[in-house]
């Protein structure tokens, strides 16, 4: 049997044979964002696909959660690149049994988060299908100044995170395990798992006082994102554990049962928290928010700088 991709990398590295320049493409394949540039206006535009019980399971999320937290995700890689939101295309494959409520349940729930931008959907594709639930989110941006991109790291600049992570990986284990969790923790672990907010106010704002150098947004754990800023930049990243920002509930979690915090703060995806680099000439400029998690050195891959 013929072997298929081994990761998203690998994936990427061969559609990118098939990719033909266009003069608007300043930034193609590779990135958070396809970015276009026309006539001096730049334009970010990035897509999102999610199937039912593979990216998301309707037994401990309802539909108008579902799409408020997908939707979250489209918006982080805008986020990721500095840019502000313009727009949403939104594509459903349906199940034959879906009804009227339920889809109008699911739009609530992409207007709940929205409505925080000033935007919603302008058009989509609508198909029934007799498999699960499927959807396909494309948004659109536009940046003022310059993009935010993966490989812009260098030498002896700052790594920095917009909040803490981890918490949502706990929050799937309660939620998989239906674990007897204090309920006062459980709902503030869960509360970033159902509503995640994307920092787009936060780097817009950063932009304007601080040159931010590389950025992505973490979708799959600091432990991938960050590999991927060291990679695209040719760079070596060290992460530094002790510095790596958590909630009091996430240490209380791990603490009763027995768990690695440093595991969850490392590797939990879908925070849609921003990891980014700056000049350490910048680092007075930061705001309290912001955490510096580690360092960017000459060389490649990226590192641990455990306590010891």
């Amino acid at each position: 049997m013929e072997e298929f991709f081994k990761s998203e990398e690998e994936f990427v590295e061969f559609v990118k044979k098939f990719e033909i320049p266009h003069p608007y493409i300043r930034v193609g394949i590779g990135d958070d964002t396809l970015i276009l540039e026309i006539d001096k206006k730049i334009l970010a535009l990035t897509t999102d696909s999610y199937s039912e019980d593979i990216h998301f399971r309707r037994k401990y999320l309802s539909l108008k959660e579902i799409a408020f937290r997908c939707t979250a995700g489209a918006l982080s890689d805008l986020a990721a690149c500095g840019a502000k939101p313009i727009t949403l295309l939104v594509s459903l494959l349906i199940p034959e049994d879906f009804t009227k409520k339920e889809i109008e349940e699911f739009y609530t729930g992409i207007m709940e988060i929205t409505k925080f931008f000033g935007i919603s959907p302008s058009g989509g594709d609508l198909i029934k299908v007799k498999n699960k639930f499927s959807f396909t989110i494309t948004a659109m941006g536009e940046i003022d100044d310059y993009p935010i991109l993966r490989k812009g790291a260098r030498e002896n600049d700052l790594v920095c995170i917009t909040g803490d992570t981890g918490r949502v990986l706990a929050s799937l284990e309660i939620l998989e395990k239906n674990l007897n969790v204090n309920e006062n923790i459980k709902n503030k672990l869960i509360q970033k798992f159902k509503f995640p907010k994307p920092k787009i106010a936060e780097i817009i704002e950063l932009k304007e006082k601080i040159k931010i150098n590389s950025g992505i947004d973490i979708s799959d754990g600091i432990a991938k994102d960050a590999g991927r800023i060291a990679e695209s930049s040719k760079v070596k990243i060290i992460i530094e554990e002790e510095k790596l920002p958590f909630s009091k509930e996430l240490l209380e979690y791990t603490m009763t049962f027995q768990k690695n915090i440093t595991h969850y703060l490392l590797n939990s995806g879908e925070e849609y928290e921003i990891l980014f680099t700056i000049s350490e000439s910048e680092k007075n400029k930061l705001p309290e928010w912001v955490k510096i998690i580690g360092k960017v050195q000459s060389g490649e891959g990226l590192f641990l700088k455990d306590k010891n």
